[in-house]
């Protein structure tokens, strides 16, 4: 539980620290547990051109993580995670070959002046982690956050499509239901090296080379995200 606890800690700083959008869903408090704060849920979503750097994931405290990992489980995750996610996303972007206006603010920002643009993996916004207490979950809270996520993006850069990656089958229906949709059947890293739920061999835990199929995972983009009515932001005199 602390090495989840210490990666957890590490993403959600590095995303606040490098521009990103931390949020968190906490429970209505009671008069008894006033002076307490318990976090429901939390997603940190990264803007267009902005992405974990390793001077803040280092400013965050990754060095704990990769004492928790060994040398060899931050090698997968910084650069065979990183490398096959984002070729993915890319080729996904490059099939996709969207075309979108560009705004003012983008066009004096990024693109110099260009009208149109033809998106790239790194101007989406990217869904970097999720997650809820196992005490909230069966909630809604993950559906509440995306929709206000999507809420907040589509204010700010309208038609901008999402990334993420879905560790588990499980999150994966829930983000198709909330309108993702599969940049290929299924991801995988670590074949060869590690077992479906990421355990690697060892000395002490020799495991059959039969069962080292590597770590399956799904490259999702929402390219249109939609928000309903009730999830728009409103005006405060209206």
């Amino acid at each position: 539980m602390r090495t989840l606890y210490d990666l957890y800690r590490c993403v959600y700083k590095a995303c606040m620290l490098g521009g990103g959008r931390a949020i968190v869903a906490v429970p209505k408090r009671s008069s008894a547990s006033a002076s307490t704060t318990t976090i429901a849920a939390a997603v940190c979503w990264y803007p267009p051109r902005k992405r974990i750097t390793v001077v803040n994931a280092l400013r965050s405290g990754m060095l704990r993580c990769i004492m928790n990992w060994g040398i060899d489980g931050f090698k997968r995750m910084s650069k065979e995670y990183s490398v096959v996610t984002h070729g993915v996303f890319q080729q996904a972007f490059n099939s996709k070959a969207m075309e979108i206006q560009a705004t003012e603010s983008w066009k004096q920002r990024m693109y110099k002046r260009k009208s149109k643009l033809i998106l790239q993996e790194s101007d989406s916004w990217y869904l970097q982690l999720m997650f809820s207490s196992k005490s909230y979950e069966g909630r809604g809270l993950m559906s509440t956050l995306i929709r206000e996520g999507h809420a907040y993006i589509q204010s700010v850069t309208p038609g901008i499509p999402i990334t993420l990656d879905a560790s588990s089958s499980r999150s994966r229906d829930r983000y198709m239901h909330l309108g993702y949709e599969l940049m290929e059947n299924q991801t995988i890293i670590g074949a060869g090296k590690a077992t479906s739920t990421g355990i690697a061999p060892s000395k002490h835990n020799p495991v059959p080379s039969t069962e080292l199929t590597g770590v399956p995972y799904w490259c999702m983009v929402n390219w249109k995200p939609v928000i309903s009515e009730e999830d728009k932001p409103r005006n405060p005199d209206s």
